[in-house]
């Protein structure tokens, strides 16, 4: 245990939670209770230019043909405006994740801490990856609307100043993640899924409302408990 918190080890997955019984959400104001609630992960989407989007090649193809295997690579992505947590994407429809979609809609997106100079770069033992802060976020990805597309592409621009060059081919659209679960890592050792929920309504995007959700979050609790209503019409995140 910690200091005015509790460390839980749950027991279908290894999990842990810190909490701080002296706040009034019970979310310590540490680096551990960022990850708890989802801040990490968010700040990690918000301020990355890159992630590895992976998807599932259901289809024969590749030298040897082969098919049903994961299939990753970088993609640059960019959080809205304002911040929802849901990431941007702009893809071709030649890219092999795009023909990999079209079969299989599951996709996952990992974001890590880099590196931020050439010493941390080159010696590992200086900055090792293991230790540091990352994530994955598992859902699909769905064509932006046509009437939120003008809004997409500004946004993306900024982060994506050179793909202006080909953002208005007719080849390529812009993609939004829509988000069913976060696999959070804060370090070595320590790592849990925090939920889509605690995800997109964490403190990072409103830390003055916070109570407010910590309500809306036992409300929903008990309302799942009786039966009276589900997730996604309580939230309609999905």
């Amino acid at each position: 245990s910690d200091e005015g918190g509790m460390i839980y080890h749950g027991a279908d997955n290894h999990n842990h939670i810190n909490i701080d019984f002296s706040r009034t959400n019970g979310i310590p104001n540490t680096a551990f209770g960022d990850e708890e609630s989802g801040v990490l992960s968010r700040q990690l989407v918000s301020k990355s230019y890159y992630g590895t989007l992976s998807t599932i090649q259901t289809e024969a193809a590749g030298a040897t043909g082969v098919s049903n295997y994961p299939y990753g690579s970088v993609a640059d992505t960019v959080d809205e405006e304002p911040s929802t947590g849901r990431p941007l994407v702009l893809l071709s429809e030649l890219e092999r994740n795009v023909m990999n979609i079209e079969s299989n809609p599951k996709i996952s997106l990992h974001y890590m801490s880099a590196p931020s100079t050439i010493e941390e770069f080159n010696h590992p033992d200086i900055y090792d990856v293991m230790t540091q802060p990352r994530t994955t976020l598992l859902g699909r990805l769905e064509p932006v609307p046509d009437d939120e597309l003008t809004q997409a592409k500004d946004t993306y621009l900024k982060k994506h100043p050179k793909s202006k060059a080909w953002i208005n081919f007719d080849d390529f659209q812009m993609y939004r993640m829509v988000v069913e679960d976060v696999y959070a890592v804060g370090g070595f050792g320590n790592d849990h899924y925090i939920g889509k929920y605690e995800y997109m309504f964490s403190r990072y995007v409103c830390t003055i409302c916070n109570l407010y959700m910590r309500i809306i979050f036992i409300m929903y609790t008990i309302y799942m408990t009786i039966g009276w209503i589900s997730p996604e019409q309580y939230f309609s995140v999905s």
